[in-house]
């Protein structure tokens, strides 16, 4: 991870949950690599609003790059990147 710490890696683990997904409805997942990356970017949608509302009332300083303010920007360029879909 890009933090540095394990994390929970046997949590929702995408393999794990497609197989659980499909042994309970009978249909197994497609096109898995879509909603992970628009999830991510929503996410960074919002966690960017909260950096530049620091900004504003002074709590944080605005980096020299302001897409440094995107939480976890490296993952989320790394999903984008990845995907077939982008």
């Amino acid at each position: 991870m890009s933090s540095g710490r394990p994390g929970l890696p046997d949590l929702l683990r995408r393999d794990a949950v497609e197989r659980r997904y499909a042994g309970l409805t009978g249909d197994t997942p497609r096109d898995m690599d879509v909603p992970t990356p628009c999830a991510a970017l929503r996410h960074a949608i919002v966690a960017l609003g909260v950096a530049y509302r620091q900004v504003y009332f002074g709590e944080a300083r605005l980096p020299e790059d302001p897409d440094d303010l995107i939480l976890h920007r490296a993952t989320l360029t790394a999903m984008v990147r990845r995907s077939r879909r982008w």
